[in-house]
């Protein structure tokens, strides 16, 4: 990591510090590959009161690995295991909604079409390999920490029926 033009800087291959999960497996084909991976964020970064949501890379880890918590899979009743990324944009699949269906390995992270390893959450290994609570920093330059005694969700889970139009059924976290 370097500190340039009021940026902090991270050029990475993509392979975590740790070991990972075996790839492809059976809920993952894709193969590891080393990556060229070149992030910078605001290293003064400033407070919207807009939150802004993400798609893709929301982060990378101060090992170099990317935090990309959504995925590429969207609700679609034509598909074989309910999802598919042609599937309907307003009905995305949660990661964790599907246990051990995506592949993901004891570190919360996977490997995606072009080999790229990252993190959909917590990642064991990483909080192991460092010295302070920082685990990385969001596309924004804010900071990412891991304080497992503070830990809260911010979110809840609707009640009731899904609408029309989406998912049967009530709702459940998975889309």
């Amino acid at each position: 990591m370097v500190i340039r033009d009021g940026k902090r800087c991270f050029t990475a291959n993509g392979i975590p510090d740790h070991p990972t999960g075996k790839f492809p497996n059976r809920g993952n084909p894709n193969a590891i590959k080393e990556q060229q991976i070149s992030v910078c964020v605001l290293l003064e970064p400033i407070k919207s009161k807009v939150s802004t949501p993400i798609k893709g890379t929301m982060g990378i880890a101060i090992n170099g690995v990317q935090f990309r918590p959504n995925t590429a899979g969207f609700w679609d009743p034509s598909a074989r295991q309910g999802h598919s990324r042609q599937g309907n944009p307003n009905w995305s699949l949660e990661i964790f909604g599907e246990p051990g269906k995506l592949g993901l390995d004891f570190d919360n992270g996977h490997v995606g079409r072009g080999g790229l390893y990252h993190y959909h959450g917590i990642a064991p290994d990483l909080i192991k390999n460092v010295d302070s609570s920082l685990e990385g920093y969001a596309g924004d330059g804010f900071e990412i920490h891991y304080l497992p005694f503070e830990k809260k969700s911010g979110w809840t889970l609707k009640q009731g029926l899904r609408p029309l139009g989406g998912p049967p059924g009530v709702y459940s976290g998975v889309f």
